[in-house]
This record gives C-alpha cells, structure tokens and sequence, in this order.
C-alpha cells in the first residue's frame, strides 16, 4: 500500500509596507470614521426635517371659513 502524499501548502504572501507599516489601518478606521460622521449628519438633518414638519401649522380645511 501507497502513503497518500500531500502537496505542499503554498506560501502566504509577503506583506507591504502599508500593511506593515500600520498605514493601511489608519486609513481603514479613518475612512470609518468618516462613514459614521456622515450618517450622523444625515440622520441628524432627517430628525430634524421630521420634527419641523410635525410642528408646522395644519393646512386650512376646505370651507372652514364660512
């Protein structure tokens, strides 16, 4: 009987210098960061759209002046 052979498991790959470096997670949580201002910003706008638009005046039924 015959040893299965196994094939050799290729090499990770080399890392950058971005990676190294720490470059490449700063600008990952950088650029979250920004995500999650500007969806503070927009939801922030939509509250405050919501509520303008609760607190403006009912519009005038039709013959409520008579």
């Amino acid at each position: 009987m015959t040893e299965p052979t196994s094939s050799p498991s290729p090499a990770a790959p080399a890392l950058t210098e971005d990676q190294t470096s720490g470059r490449l997670f700063v600008r990952w949580n950088v650029g979250a960061l920004v995500i999650g201002l500007l969806a503070l910003v927009v939801g922030g706008a939509v509250v405050r759209a919501q509520r303008a638009s609760a607190n403006a005046p009912a519009p005038p039924s039709p013959g409520a002046d008579r």
